[in-house]
């Protein structure tokens, strides 16, 4: 897929996502706990798709920047930035797995968490983990914007 296609859909799934987490904010667990879960489930796996969509968005651009012979500093740069990029979204997805299909299918009352304390509380530290990993995501963008002059690259087909 062209860099311009990817972009778009990273874009896209990004900005679908985000309201989503102000929502889960508004409609908490003690008394809406079915619409929080369905704002958990939009948010999540929304925000895993456009971390791995924007993590090829950037593996493009290093790619790019291969191919034009750009000085060792800034290459080096965006490498890095990707690989960092990289690590952060496997911690997520494995965090994301833990809280979401395996927190779940453990979880034996939605809606008195007073019967599954342990289960929660471990759902509760993988959410926790995910935010920060998203947090830290968002983070590594210094290091495309802070000494790094980023190239747009647009195509059409």
């Amino acid at each position: 897929m062209s860099g311009w296609k990817t972009n778009r859909i990273a874009l896209f799934l990004g900005a679908i996502s985000s309201p989503f987490l102000g929502l889960l904010a508004v409609f908490d667990t003690e008394r809406s706990p079915q619409t929080h879960l369905l704002f958990v489930l939009l948010f999540f796996p929304l925000m895993v798709a456009y971390v791995l969509v924007n993590n090829r968005v950037h593996g493009i651009v290093s790619e790019h920047l291969r191919s034009t012979s750009q000085s060792s500093d800034v290459l080096a740069l965006a490498e890095r930035s990707l690989r960092l990029k990289t690590v952060i979204a496997k911690v997520l997805i494995f965090f994301v797995a833990l809280y979401l299909p395996v927190g779940m299918s453990l979880v034996t009352d939605w809606y008195d968490y007073r019967n599954d304390v342990t289960i929660h509380t471990f759902r509760a530290v993988c959410q926790h983990i995910c935010v920060v990993c998203l947090m830290c995501y968002f983070g590594t963008f210094f290091l495309d914007f802070g000494d790094l002059t980023m190239t747009i690259i647009q195509y059409e087909d």
